[in-house]
């Protein structure tokens, strides 16, 4: 795992577009190293609005899943005990 995280470290623009979709998708290693080394070094408002669309996005998918694990919910407990 951490030959992932280093090979994600490196700059996104030594990467062609196969690359860089693995890295944003499969292994979604890329938004821990390079993005916010480039968004710190590389800053535009476009970046900031796609970077901040992606969370908005993110947060959903979340907030999805929770309520639909939630809904199918039944017990914490695995234990049954009968009388």
């Amino acid at each position: 795992m951490n030959a992932v995280i280093i090979f994600a470290l490196y700059p996104l623009h030594l990467f062609d577009g196969t690359a860089k979709l693995l890295l944003f998708t499969v292994i979604p290693a890329a938004f821990v190293g390079a993005v916010p080394a480039e968004f710190v070094t590389e800053f535009t408002w476009r970046n900031f609005l796609m970077l901040l669309g992606a969370t908005l996005g993110f947060c959903f998918l979340a907030y999805a899943a929770l309520h639909l694990g939630l809904r199918r919910y039944e017990s914490g407990s695995g234990i049954q005990v009968e009388v």
